[in-house]
C-alpha cells in the first residue's frame, strides 16, 4: 500500500483517491463491443468468423497497441504498427487450415492504401488472394477465395505518412480452422428499458445527477452504468412487466460484485435464489438459468473492489427451446469465524468488506497461504498476468507466447528512468489453442516461480523464472511444439560466429544457437539496440527458420529448452556450457552471528542437470547491493540495468555479509547547550492536546496516530514526565486493544479480518488498497508492532494478554517461518532484491513498486523491538536480517550512495518509487521534491541515523533535496509561485521530516533556525528531540557494535563514543561492546531503562539521565517555590552533583541519586499563582473522571474548549446511582473563585464544587467551596470566596435524568488573592481611634470600610483588591502605590469558540481558525455543497468588544467574494448580522480588513464566491 504530514499528506492522498475515482467515472468513454453470445448450434456449413481471439503476429507493434486487440471483438481497441515504415505485415493463425471466403478490416485513421491479402499453411509459402490498390480505409469488407491456416495482410503504402498502420478489428470468415462454428443468437434482451429499482445510488461530488441511476443498467448502452452506494449488501432488480421463463442473465460489470445472488420473484417481495457465486470476477458474466418470474434481481453481498457495485448492463433473456436447464446448488455464504488469540481476537469473514482478488490462476498443488507482494503474483489473479521482472530479463505472456527482452539501464522520460517494453522474441508451444490459452502458477521458491501455459490440464509449456538468472528454463509436453517468434532477429549464429539459418526454410541439427536481435528502445528519440540470446536444447534438435519463426523438434524425444540473455555474441559457448543446469528451486537463508554482529545471507539455486557432459553450475547475476557485500567470485561479464551493474557469478550459490549496527526505539535525553527540557515540555503538551482523538478507521492512519504517542511515551519516560507517560500509555492501550479485538457486529472497522485464500490479515477501511490489493502491510503493521513493543515495555498485562495478537500481525507481514499454515514467509520482502515491495500483485508492466523506503525499514524495526520485548529471538533475528539487508538496498537503489548505479542523465539524489524495471521521481500523492525525498525519511525515529553512518553521503542526500527544491522553483512558470526559497531554510513543508535528516550531518544548522511553528504541532517534540540528540551524540558509527543482538546503537562525536542501550526486560542485562579487534567494554543496564554509556569502558556507568536532570533543575527559579521545599531540594541537588562528579560512582549510586533528585523536584511546592478572573485556566488541562460511558466521551473533552465534545459518566454500569465526579488538574496552584459548568442534556440537579491543593486521590484533600441543590442544566456558574487550589472537582450527587451526568465544558477562572487584604483588614481593625487624629482616622475608616466591601465581593478583581489594599495601607502608613496598566491590541479571537456552516471532516473543523496553529485549518464540506450555497465561519468572542480589524489567513481554497459581519445578539438569527466590510476581489493568502470601530460579540466570515471547486478553507482568523 501508503503509503507524513498527517493532515496535509492525508488530505493530498484523499484528494488523489477522489481524483482517481473521478477519472474512473469520466473514463467511461464510448465503448462498443462485438458480441456473439449464443446458445443453439447454427449451420456449420455456412461461413463464420474464424479469427476471433486467435494469435496474430505482426512485423511490429507499438507498446500498448498489441496484435491481440485486432481480434478481441472490441472496436475501441486497436493494433498499431511502428511509425514511419511502409513495408509492414500481420497474419492470424487460424489453428488449422480453413477455406477463406471473406475478410473484414475496420481501420483506424492510419489505414493502408496498398496491401495484399495472402494465405498459406506453413507461415512461409504465401499466396496472394487479393491485391488492394488505393484503398480508402474505414470498414472494408472483401470477398475472397483461398485456403490456408494463416491469413496475412501485407501492407505496402501508408495513408498517413507521419504514422504507421492501425486496425481496430481484423476478421477472417470461412469454414474450418480451430474455432468452433457459432451458435444461434439469443434473441431479444427482455430487460431492455424496463422499469428498474435499486437499493440506492452512488452519490459523490464528481457524479452528475442521474449519471449512475438504476435505469442506466438496462438502457442498452455499455457506456453508462448503475452505481450503488459504496457499501456491502446492495441490489438492483428489473421488472419484466409480466412473468417470463428466463434462460439467461448476462451481467456486464463496471466494478464487480465478489459474492452475489441472482433471484426471481413474482411480487418483488418474496425472492427465490436461483444462482449464487462466491467468486465473481467482473467483466461479462454470462449465466445460463432456467427459472420463472416477473422480477429479476442481482443481490450484491460483497463488492469485488472498494468502489461501488457497478453494472453497465443487466441483460435478461427468455428461455429458448434447446437451451440447457441448469439447476444450481446455492452454496452457503462463508461462515464468520472469530478466533481468540490471548485476550484479543480476529475474524475470518469475507462478507464483511471487500477482499483481495481471488488467486485462481494456479495449479491444484498450491494451497493457502500464498505469497503476495512479490514479482510474479499478477499471474495468480489474471490470465497471462503482467510483466515478470527477473533482471537481467523481463518477461511478459501474450497471445504470441512468452515474450522476453533484456532491459537496459534506461533513459530519462519525463520524471521516470524508463526501460524497454518492446519484446525481443517469443517462446511458444504451437500445440496450444490460443483462444483457450491460460497461464497458471505451478510452483515457487524464495526467488523463483514456475508458470504453465496451456489450453487444458496438460502442462504444454512450463517455464521456470529465477530472479537474477540470465536463463529461463522450459519444458514442453510435445517435443515438436517448441517455436520462437521474432520480427527483429538480425542474425542467427553458432559458437564461432558463423551465420546460420540465414534464409527462410533453412534448417540445422544442433543443440544450441545464438540469436542477435536489433530492436528499438522506445525512448522519445528511439535508439537502435542490439541484444543477444542463446537457445540451448537437447542434442539432435532440429532448428528450422520459417518466416519470422524458428521452429524446433527437440532431439531424442527430450522436452526441455533453456534460453539465456547474453552480454555479447561471443559468449554463446560459455552460456551453452551452463545452460543445462536447470534451476528447480531457490532458497535465501540468513544467519545472525551475535559476536561479530554479522548477518550472512546465502542464496542457493537447486538444479536438475539435464546433461552430465556439461557444467553442473548455473549462472547468477548479483545486484549491486549483493556484489558490494560479497566476496563471492564474479566473472568479467555484467549487464546494465536500472538497479546498476549486474555482475555474473558462476555457481549455484553465493553469500553476502552485512553488519548489524543496532536499533533502539528512541534517544536518551540530550545534553547539548541548545536543548531545553522546559521547551520540550511545551511540545509534549501540544502532543497531548493533538492526540485526544486517536481512533482512525484506516489502520495506516491509525499507525500515524500510534507512532507519535509511542515516541512521546519514550521521551516522557526519559524526562520523568509521569503524567504524560501515563496518558500516552492509556491512549496506546486503548487503540491497540480495540484493534486487536473483534466484537461481532462492530461497524467502525477497528479489527482485523483473516483472508484464507491468500493467508493474510486485512482491515475494512483502506485508502491505499491494503484489503483488496494486499498493499502496504509492512508500512501499516510496522507502526502497530512498534507501538505494541513500546507499550509492552511498560505494561506487562498488555504483553501477556495481547502479545499473541502482535505475533499474529508479525506473521502476516514479516513472518520468518516457511512452514506456517496461516501466513507466507516474509510477505513483502524480496530476498534477492534485498528490499520490500508494496504492491500485492505486481500487476504493472514495470513490475512491482515501493515508495516509502523509511516506512519499509520501520516495519523491521517494529519486528526487532517486539522480539526484544517478548523475548522471541526468532523475531529479533529476522528483524536484524531484514533491517540490515533492506538498509543496504535502500542506500543503493533509492539513494545511490556510491554514485555508480544510476544513469548519468538522472541528476537527483533520490528516486521516489522503485519499480521492477524503472525508477520514478515522484510519489503517489505529489511530485514536489520535498515529498519525493521526505517520503523515505519518515517516520522520524532513531533508526534513521543509519542513513548518516557516512556523514558526507547523508549531507549529499539533503543537499540534493535543497538543490531540487530550488531548481523546481526556478523552472516553474506559475505566476503565483511566490518568493524564491531561502537556501538556508528551503523546505516549503515537512520540516518535521527533513530537519532530522539535515541534522545527521549538521545539527547546528537546524538548531540555528529552529522554529516550532514551522513543523507540525504534534511532531515538534520528536523533531526537537532528534535534532538535539544528534547535536549531543555526533554521528552514527559502525566502528563499534553491541554483541548478541542487544538493543544498542553507537555514536561518535569527535573522538568520543557513546552507546545508547535499551533494556525493555524486567531484569538487568549486561551488554558487551566490540570492534574489529574484539571486546572493548561492557555495561549493566537496569530493567525498563534506556541509558547512554562509553562503550570502551568496562563496567561503564551511565550518568546521562542524572546530568540531564541536573541541567533541567539548574533552570528552576528559587523565587517560584516555597522556602522549605526549595531547601530540601537544594540539599538533594548537592548530593546528586557529588555523585555525578565521583568517577567511581556505581550504577546503584547514580540511580539512587537520580531518583532522589526527581523526588525532590516533584516535592517542590510552587507559590500560588493568580491569573485573573477573565482567564479560563482549565482550558487544555488534564481532566480525570470517576467513569466514562465510552472512549469518545472521556474526561479530556471537558477542557478542550469545544462544545461539540463532552464527558459522560458510565450510567449503564452505575446501578446503585452512586455519585460521579470529574476533576481538572490545573497544573499548579491558583487562586480560584469562579467555576462554570456547561452541562449536556444529562445534568446534575445536585452537585458540589470542590477544591484541593494536593493528593486528589485522597478524599480528605477536598474541601467544598460551593453547593448546588437546584441545578437546571445549561451553564451553571458558581462564584465563591477566593481559595487556593490546584485541583477543582465537580462532585455530582443527584442526576436529573436516568443517563447519569454529562458535561460539555468546565471553565475555571482565577480569583483575586485576598490574603494580604484580609491580613491588612485584621491589622487595621485592631487599631484604636483614640490613638489617631480625627482626620487621619476618618481616612482610615473610609479605606477600611471600602476594603471590607471589596473583601466580601466574590467578583472583585485583583485590581480592586490591590487598590483597596493599597488605599488601606496608605491610610495606615500614608504610602501610595500605582496600579498596573491594562494591555491593549490583543487578538480577541485567540482560542475562542468558532462555529461553521459545515466541515469537510472531523479534523478540519471551525476550532482550527482560532488555535494560532497555522498548519491546522477549517474546510467547508465542499463535497456535499451541491448547489454551491454560501458557507460561513464565525468567532464567539465571549464578550462584546469594540472591534475594527479582521485578518483572515486563507488556505488554497479561498473566497474571491465574502462579507465581514458582526452581531452582539443571538448569532443563529440571521437578521442580527450586520455587514461591516465586503470583499469582491479576494486573492487568498493573508487578507487584513479594517473598518469603523463597532461593538460586537460575534464576528463572521460569510463566503459567497469560491475560487476553486474545493469550497472554502481558512487557517487562521485574528480580530482586534
Amino acid at each position: 500500500m501508503f503509503k507524513d504530514k498527517s493532515i496535509n499528506r492525508k488530505r493530498i492522498r484523499k484528494s488523489l483517491s477522489s481524483f482517481t475515482a473521478l477519472c474512473m467515472a469520466l473514463s467511461l468513454v464510448q465503448i462498443s463491443f462485438i458480441k456473439n453470445t449464443t446458445v443453439k448450434a447454427a449451420d456449420a456449413g455456412s461461413p463464420y468468423l474464424l479469427s476471433q481471439n486467435r494469435t496474430v503476429y505482426a512485423s511490429s507493434s507499438n507498446v500498448g497497441s498489441s496484435t491481440d486487440k485486432m481480434v478481441d471483438g472490441d472496436t475501441t481497441t486497436r493494433w498499431e504498427s511502428e511509425w514511419g515504415k511502409d513495408d509492414q505485415w500481420l497474419y492470424v493463425d487460424l489453428g488449422a487450415s480453413a477455406n477463406i471466403t471473406e475478410v473484414k478490416i475496420n481501420w483506424e485513421g492510419a489505414y493502408a492504401k496498398d496491401y495484399t491479402i495472402d494465405v498459406c499453411d506453413d507461415e512461409s509459402s504465401w499466396q496472394t488472394i487479393n491485391n488492394e490498390v488505393n484503398g480508402t480505409g474505414g470498414n472494408e469488407d472483401i470477398k475472397v477465395t483461398g485456403k490456408g491456416r494463416y491469413v496475412r495482410l501485407h501492407l505496402t503504402k501508408r495513408a498517413l505518412i507521419a504514422y504507421g498502420y492501425s486496425i481496430f478489428e481484423f476478421q477472417v470468415f470461412g469454414t474450418g480452422g480451430l474455432n468452433q462454428p457459432p451458435v444461434a443468437p439469443l434473441g431479444q434482451n427482455v430487460a431492455l428499458n424496463k422499469n428498474v429499482v435499486a437499493s440506492g445510488t452512488h452519490e459523490d461530488w464528481y457524479i452528475k445527477p442521474g449519471e449512475v441511476d438504476p435505469k442506466k443498467a438496462v438502457d442498452g448502452d455499455f457506456n453508462t452504468r448503475w452505481g450503488s452506494p459504496i457499501n456491502e449488501a446492495q441490489w438492483i432488480y428489473v421488472d419484466l412487466g409480466v412473468p417470463h421463463t428466463i434462460g439467461r442473465v448476462i451481467l456486464n460489470w463496471d466494478s464487480p460484485a465478489r459474492i452475489y445472488d441472482i433471484e426471481v420473484s413474482d411480487d418483488a417481495t418474496n425472492w427465490k435464489k436461483i444462482y449464487r457465486t462466491l467468486n465473481g470476477r467482473g467483466g461479462e458474466e454470462n449465466i445460463p438459468l432456467y427459472a420463472t418470474g416477473r422480477y429479476v434481481r442481482m443481490n450484491g453481498i460483497t463488492r469485488g473492489t472498494t468502489y461501488e457495485f457497478g453494472l453497465r448492463e443487466f441483460r435478461v433473456y427468455d428461455y429458448v427451446t434447446g437451451d440447457p436447464k441448469p439447476v444450481y446448488t446455492i452454496p452457503a455464504l462463508p461462515a464468520s469465524t472469530v478466533t481468540s488469540v490471548g485476550t484479543g481476537s480476529y475474524v475470518s469473514d469475507p462478507t464483511l468488506f471487500p477482499q483481495p482478488k481471488e488467486p485462481f490462476e494456479k495449479t491444484s498443488n498450491l494451497n493457502s497461504p500464498l505469497p503476495s507482494n512479490d514479482w510474479w503474483q499478477s499471474i495468480l489473479i489474471k490470465n497471462l498476468g503482467d510483466a515478470l521482472i527477473t533482471l537481467p530479463l523481463k518477461a511478459k505472456y501474450q497471445k504470441e507466447g512468452l515474450g522476453l527482452l533484456t532491459p537496459s539501464a534506461g533513459w530519462i522520460q519525463d520524471r521516470t528512468v524508463q526501460t524497454e517494453k518492446n519484446i525481443d522474441l517469443f517462446l511458444m508451444a504451437n500445440n496450444i489453442n490460443s483462444p483457450e490459452m491460460n497461464s497458471k502458477i505451478s510452483g515457487y521458491g524464495d526467488y523463483s516461480a514456475s508458470v504453465i501455459l496451456s489450453d487444458n490440464d496438460t502442462a504444454k509449456m512450463k517455464t521456470t523464472f529465477v530472479k537474477g538468472s540470465p536463463y529461463v528454463f522450459t519444458e514442453f509436453s510435445d517435443p515438436n511444439s517448441a517455436e520462437l517468434y521474432s520480427t527483429v532477429i538480425s542474425k542467427i549464429f553458432d559458437d564461432n560466429g558463423n551465420i546460420i539459418l540465414a534464409n527462410d526454410k533453412d534448417s540445422i541439427v544442433t543443440d544450441h544457437i545464438g540469436i542477435e536481435v536489433t530492436n528499438v528502445d522506445g525512448a522519445p528519440t528511439p535508439k537502435t539496440i542490439k541484444r543477444y540470446y542463446g537457445v540451448f536444447a537437447p542434442q539432435g534438435t532440429t532448428f528450422k527458420r520459417v518466416g519470422s519463426k524458428i521452429k524446433m523438434q527437440l532431439g531424442g524425444g527430450q522436452n526441455y529448452l533453456s534460453m539465456s540473455t547474453m552480454t555479447t555474441d561471443g559468449d554463446l559457448n560459455y552460456f551453452y556450457k551452463h545452460g543445462y543446469a536447470f534451476v528447480t528451486d531457490t532458497k535465501a537463508t540468513y544467519n545472525y552471528d551475535g559476536v561479530s554482529s554479522n548477518v550472512t545471507t546465502t542464496f542457493t539455486n537447486n538444479i536438475s542437470l539435464k546433461r552430465t557432459d556439461l557444467a553442473n553450475t548455473t549462472l547468477m547475476c548479483m545486484l549491486p547491493a549483493q556484489w558490494k557485500a560479497s566476496s563471492a567470485s564474479k566473472t568479467t561479464l555484467a549487464y546494465p540495468s536500472v538497479r546498476g551493474s549486474l555482475k555474473l557469478h558462476e555457481g549455484n550459490s553465493f553469500n553476502t555479509v552485512d553488519k548489524f549496527n543496532g536499533i533502539v526505539p528512541q534517544f536518551t535525553e540530550p545534553l547539548n547547550s541548545e536543548y531545553s527540557r522546559a521547551e520540550l515540555l511545551k511540545y509534549l503538551a501540544n502532543l497531548d492536546k493533538e492526540t485526544t482523538n486517536y481512533m482512525a478507521g484506516d489502520a495506516y492512519w491509525e499507525g500515524k496516530n500510534l507512532h507519535p504517542l509511542a515516541m512521546g511515551l519514550l521521551i516522557a519516560d526519559q524526562i520523568n514526565a509521569t503524567e504524560y507517560k501515563n496518558k500516552f500509555i492509556s491512549r496506546l492501550k486503548t487503540i491497540l486493544t480495540d484493534w486487536y479485538t473483534y466484537t461481532p457486529g462492530e461497524t467502525e472497522g477497528y479489527y482485523f479480518n483473516y483472508n484464507k485464500e491468500w493467508g493474510t490479515l486485512i482491515y475494512k477501511n483502506s485508502e491505499f488498497g491494503a484489503n483488496t490489493g494486499i498493499t502496504d502491510h509492512h508500512f501499516t503493521y510496522g507502526y502497530f508492532t512498534f507501538a505494541s513493543a513500546v507499550l509492552a515495555t511498560y505494561d506487562q498485562d498488555f504483553l501477556k494478554n495481547y502479545g499473541s495478537m502482535v505475533d499474529t500481525l508479525i506473521r502476516d507481514y514479516v513472518n520468518p517461518s516457511r512452514t506456517d499454515s496461516m501466513f507466507p514467509q516474509f510477505r513483502n520482502f524480496d530476498p534477492y532484491e534485498g528490499h520490500s515491495w508494496a504492491g500485492g500483485y505486481s500487476d504493472n508492466w514495470d513490475g512491482n513498486n515501493q515508495e516509502a523506503a523509511g516506512e519499509s525499514l520501520f516495519g523491521w524495526v517494529g519486528q526487532y523491538l517486539w522480539g526484544k520485548v517478548s523475548g522471541n529471538t526468532t523475531y529479533r533475528d529476522a528483524g536484524i536480517y531484514g533491517f540490515t539487508t533492506e538498509l543496504r538496498s535502500i542506500e543503493q537503489y533509492w539513494f545511490n550512495y556510491d554514485g555508480d548505479n544510476w544513469i548519468s542523465d538522472y541528476t537527483h539524489k533520490t528516486i521516489g518509487q522503485a519499480y521492477g524495471s524503472t525508477n520514478f521521481y515522484g510519489t503517489f500523492f505529489n511530485g514536489d521534491s520535498v515529498y519525493v525525498y521526505g517520503i523515505h525519511w519518515l517516520p522520524t525515529s532513531e533508526y534513521l541515523t543509519n542513513y548518516g553512518i557516512d556523514k558526507a553521503k547523508a549531507a549529499g542526500l539533503y543537499e540534493g533535496m535543497k538543490n531540487d527544491i530550488i531548481n523546481d522553483y526556478n523552472k516553474s512558470t506559475d505566476p503565483n509561485k511566490g518568493a524564491a526559497p531561502d537556501p538556508n531554510n528551503v523546505e516549503p513543508d515537512w520540516k518535521h521530516i527533513t530537519w532530522p535528516i539535515e541534522s545527521l550531518s549538521d545539527p547546528k544548522a537546524v538548531l540555528s533556525k529552529w522554529n516550532p511553528t514551522q513543523v507540525q504541532t504534534k511532531e515538534a517534540y520528536n523533531t526537537y528531540w532528534f535534532v538535539n540528540s544528534m547535536a549531543t551524540l555526533g554521528q552514527r558509527t559502525n566502528d563499534v557494535w553491541a554483541q548478541n543482538g542487544e538493543g544498542a546503537s553507537i555514536y561518535k562525536n569527535g573522538t568520543s563514543y557513546t552507546a545508547l542501550v535499551w533494556n525493555p526486560s524486567s531484569s538487568s542485562i549486561t551488554v558487551k561492546f566490540a570492534n574489529a579487534s574484539g571486546e572493548v567494554g561492557y555495561t549493566t543496564v537496569a530493567p525498563k531503562t534506556m541509558v547512554s554509556v562509553d562503550p570502551f569502558v568496562k563496567n561503564s556507568v551511565s550518568k546521562t539521565a542524572l546530568k540531564a536532570e541536573m541541567n533541567y533543575d539548574n533552570t528552576l527559579n528559587v523565587n517560584d517555590y516555597t522556602v522549605d521545599s526549595w531547601n530540601a531540594y537544594s540539599t538533594t541537588l548537592a548530593n546528586a552533583k557529588s555523585v555525578n562528579d565521583n568517577a567511581a560512582a556505581t550504577n546503584d549510586q547514580v540511580i539512587t541519586a537520580l531518583n532522589n533528585l526527581r523526588s525532590a523536584v516533584q516535592g517542590l511546592v510552587k507559590k500560588t499563582s493568580n491569573p485573573g478572573n477573565d482567564t479560563n485556566i482549565a482550558a487544555g488541562k488534564i481532566a480525570v473522571s470517576s467513569s466514562n460511558e465510552a472512549d469518545g466521551l472521556g474526561a479530556q473533552y471537558t477542557t478542550d474548549t469545544s462544545l461539540d465534545t463532552r464527558w459522560s459518566s458510565n450510567w449503564a454500569v452505575n446501578k446503585d446511582n452512586h455519585p460521579e465526579y470529574i476533576y481538572v488538574d490545573l497544573g499548579q496552584p491558583y487562586f480560584v473563585g469562579d467555576v462554570k459548568v456547561n452541562w449536556s442534556d444529562a445534568f446534575a440537579k445536585g452537585y458540589l464544587v470542590q477544591a484541593a491543593s494536593s493528593n486528589p486521590e485522597l478524599e480528605s484533600s477536598w474541601s467544598t467551596v460551593a453547593t448546588i441543590t437546584d441545578g437546571a442544566g445549561g451553564i451553571g456558574e458558581s462564584v465563591f470566596n477566593s481559595t487556593a487550589a490546584r485541583y477543582v472537582r465537580i462532585y455530582c450527587t443527584s442526576a436529573a435524568t436516568q443517563w447519569g451526568y454529562s458535561i460539555k465544558e468546565i471553565s475555571v477562572f482565577g480569583a483575586a488573592d485576598k490574603t494580604l487584604l484580609s491580613a491588612k483588614i485584621n491589622e487595621a481593625s485592631a487599631l484604636k481611634s483614640t490613638d489617631y487624629t480625627a482626620d487621619s482616622w476618618a481616612v482610615l475608616i473610609n479605606a477600611l470600610n471600602n476594603a471590607k466591601n471589596v473583601n466580601a465581593d466574590l467578583k472583585a478583581t485583583q485590581d480592586a483588591v490591590n487598590t483597596a489594599l493599597q488605599t488601606l495601607t496608605n491610610a495606615v502608613s500614608s504610602l501610595v502605590k500605582n496600579t498596573a496598566p491594562v494591555n491593549s491590541g490583543d487578538n480577541l479571537a485567540l482560542n475562542k469558540k468558532a462555529v461553521s456552516s459545515s466541515n469537510e471532516a472531523d479534523g478540519l473543523g471551525a476550532q482550527n481558525v482560532t488555535d494560532s496553529d497555522l498548519i491546522s485549518r477549517w474546510s467547508s464540506n465542499w463535497a456535499a455543497n451541491k448547489d454551491n450555497h454560501p458557507e460561513f465561519v464565525y468567532v464567539d468572542l465571549a464578550n462584546a468588544y469594540d472591534v475594527s480589524d479582521v485578518k483572515v489567513l486563507w488556505d488554497t481554497a479561498y473566497a474571491k467574494g465574502y462579507d465581514l459581519q458582526v452581531c452582539s445578539a443571538d448569532p443563529m438569527v440571521e437578521s442580527n448580522w450586520k455587514t461591516v466590510a465586503t470583499v469582491t476581489n479576494g486573492l487568498g493568502s493573508t487578507v487584513e480588513t479594517t473598518f469603523t470601530k463597532i461593538s460586537a460579540k460575534y464576528v463572521r466570515i460569510y463566503c459567497k464566491d469560491p475560487v476553486t471547486q474545493w469550497g472554502y478553507s481558512i487557517r487562521n482568523i485574528e480580530i482586534r
